[in-house]
């Protein structure tokens, strides 16, 4: 079942671009968090059931991150990150069995060594110096001078110290892995990160101590003489010297570091008498330049050491006029406190009036809107008055044409209500018509004119009419369309009228 498990697991680092991959080793190594300082009888058994997995798994994982197709794209990101949390995972298990292993110990920083390389062409530049520091740790536990001390010890020692040096000068440059299997390949590779090192220690001497650089460029001259490279150990010492004649401040540090710089390089060439005419020649005239210089800023640091001196007992006199001044310049700032703190109260008086003239200016525009408002409905309410007085107007027009309409009515009905009283007349005998018909003239207070008189009155909508003349309503009013058609002597007797009477 684990060789099953194992199996998939190598298949999943070799092929696999998904995850998770951490997860399952982590699963996997699980008997490992059982191991401490008490109970060291597990290590054995671990040791024979997971020591072939670790180290194909360490043979793996590299050549999986140094494949260019998880360095350039976004969406591998998390695949890369679950690959080095797996590659730190193994070496971790493969430090908890070192002590079962048959080979030397130092060979297991190989891998970290490697890891390192990984971490680097990554740009984890933060990872990776944690890690190289605790490598370098590790190398100062081990026996130098003893069994451990050989060719093959001493080529993953140099392999470690490049790598941290290249860390430290590349910071923000891109790493490549170089194949390093030669002593003066590695050493070569040292050598120019030493010199990028300690050119930037040059440059930037503020933030740095000066024995730090005095110490620092005195073991890289001395790796630069141990060194195939030693020739360029002169023009290394003369960029060095370049670099901090440029910068303006801490000069009694620069003269001490360039003196150093130029011991130490005399005490070369004392030493290598053989060396090239040429190039002593060359270096005595440069040493000779910069002992110039270096005298010319001698006696210019003492000219302005002098004039400090100068300077500071001229600041003490103007001290004390300072502080003369300075008692002056109290006394009348507490006058003018008092009239600031007079006018900062009108001020604030000010500022509350000024609040109050906007409040009141905002109530008027509120105000003047209301009243707006008002003449509108005011305008709106005349408006509807006019309106409705036309209305009245046009009401009192039309009842008095209903009022006339009336009295048209009631004449009409009148004068029906006549012929209605003569038709029923008209149907009895002579005298009993007749004295009926007198007794009803005198009721309606009508007088009869003439034997054969005949008052015919048309009747219209708009005028009364008698035989064609037109006459007034009220004059009609009285008329009545009656037609007698008989003799009027039974009733002229009667009533003792005459002919020639009314």
């Amino acid at each position: 079942m684990a060789s099953k498990t194992e199996a998939s697991l190598l298949s999943k680092l070799e092929s696999s671009n998904s995850t998770p991959i951490y997860s399952l080793f982590s699963d996997y190594r699980r008997p490992f968090s059982d191991v401490n300082e008490k109970n060291q009888t597990l290590i054995p058994k671990l040791a024979s059931k997971f020591l072939s997995f670790l180290k194909k798994s360490l043979a793996i994982i590299p050549d999986r991150l140094s494949d260019s197709s998880n360095k350039d794209h976004t969406q591998h990101q998390q695949l890369t990150n679950e690959l080095f949390n797996v590659f730190r995972l193994c070496l971790d298990c493969l430090d908890l069995i070192s002590s079962q292993l048959s080979y030397k110990p130092y060979l297991i920083l190989v891998h970290r060594v490697s890891f390192v390389y990984c971490l680097e062409s990554y740009r984890k530049y933060e990872d990776a110096e944690s890690e190289e520091f605790g490598v370098l740790k590790r190398f100062r536990d081990l026996d130098f001078n003893g069994k451990s001390s050989n060719s093959e010890f001493a080529r993953v020692f140099l392999d470690a110290v490049a790598a941290t040096v290249k860390c430290a000068a590349l910071w923000k440059t891109n790493v490549v892995v170089l194949d390093a299997n030669e002593y003066d390949k590695l050493h070569g590779m040292l050598m120019t990160y030493l010199h990028e090192c300690s050119l930037f220690f040059a440059g930037e001497l503020v933030c740095f101590n000066g024995d730090l650089l005095c110490a620092f460029t005195k073991v890289t001259l001395t790796e630069y003489a141990k060194s195939s490279m030693k020739d360029q150990m002169y023009k290394f010492s003369c960029e060095i010297c370049s670099s901090l004649f440029s910068l303006e401040e801490n000069k009694p540090i620069i003269i001490k570091i360039i003196f150093c710089v130029l011991g130490f390089s005399a005490s070369q060439c004392e030493a290598e008498a053989t060396l090239n005419a040429n190039v002593v020649k060359r270096f005595v005239e440069e040493n000779q330049r910069l002992a110039e210089e270096c005298s010319q800023w001698k006696r210019e640091y003492e000219s302005v050491y002098e004039a400090l001196l100068e300077l500071e007992n001229k600041a003490d006199e103007r001290n004390k006029k300072a502080q003369v001044r300075i008692h002056d310049l109290e006394a009348k700032l507490s006058e003018v406190s008092y009239v600031l703190y007079f006018y900062k109260q009108q001020y604030q008086t000010l500022g509350r009036l000024f609040e109050e003239n906007f409040r009141l200016t905002e109530e008027y525009r509120r105000l003047l809107n209301v009243c707006l408002l008002y003449d509108q409905d005011c305008q709106a309410l005349m408006k509807i008055g006019n309106e409705a007085d036309e209305k009245a107007k046009e009401a009192k027009t039309r009842v008095h044409d209903l009022e006339v309409q009336l009295d048209q009515v009631l004449d009409e009905l009148n004068f029906y209500k006549l012929q209605y009283h003569y038709s029923k007349l008209s149907g009895r005998g002579g005298g009993e018509r007749n004295g009926a018909l007198v007794e009803f003239c005198k009721q309606q207070r009508v007088v009869y004119c003439g034997r054969w008189v005949l008052f015919k009155l048309h009747l219209d909508q708009s005028h009364w009419t008698i035989h064609g003349v037109p006459v007034r309503k009220p004059i009609g009013r009285w008329m009545l369309d009656v037609r007698l058609e008989w003799c009027l002597g039974g009733w002229e007797s009667e009533e003792g009228v005459g002919e020639g009477g009314l």
